[in-house]
């Protein structure tokens, strides 16, 4: 309620003084998988009260721009890029943007990939960063893995089992 009463106040002085009125605002982590106006944090008020909605999200190395007007089509995933000169900086559209890249594998091979592609074992640290995801869901997978002895853990680190273990593993979870 208390969001919706600042949003009034600002549609009500646009009204009386014919203007226009940004908002700037910010996402919650981890909402790639959710459309741009649904991946406002807090209120819903946001993405209602906008006439036009610009979004920018990076995915990976790739800043994309994601376009919604209240009163036609909106453009998905545009793709920019941020150049400079001196001191001043501009988001430019892309002419030829890179291709996008393949999907990741499933989590537990990304850990099965950085493992058999490591030299050495590595420390948990080291293989979640490798693996880049969430803590909560790398633990789980890591746990799940020595459950089936696919993955040890020795005073250095993690380390497959096996080669052939990391084969089986994808195929059993």
């Amino acid at each position: 309620s208390d969001v919706a009463a600042i949003l009034a106040n600002l549609r009500e002085l646009q009204r009386l003084f014919h203007l226009a009125v940004v908002v700037v605002h910010h996402a919650r982590k981890a909402a790639n998988h959710l459309r741009a106006g649904q991946a406002l944090r807090g209120s819903s008020e946001f993405h209602a009260w906008g006439d036009s909605n610009l979004y920018l999200k990076r995915k990976a190395d790739n800043l994309t721009l994601t376009i919604e007007h209240r009163a036609a089509a909106g453009l998905n995933d545009l793709p920019l890029t941020l150049q400079g000169a001196s001191d001043q900086l501009a988001l430019c559209m892309l002419k030829n943007p890179p291709p996008p890249k393949p999907p990741r594998s499933p989590a537990h091979e990304q850990i099965l990939e950085a493992l058999d592609t490591a030299e050495s074992p590595l420390t948990f640290s080291h293989l979640r960063q490798a693996c880049r995801m969430r803590t909560e869901t790398f633990c789980k997978l890591l746990a799940e893995m020595q459950q089936h002895g696919k993955v040890i853990k020795t005073p250095d680190g993690y380390k497959l089992v096996s080669a052939a273990a990391g084969v089986s593993l994808s195929r059993s979870l």
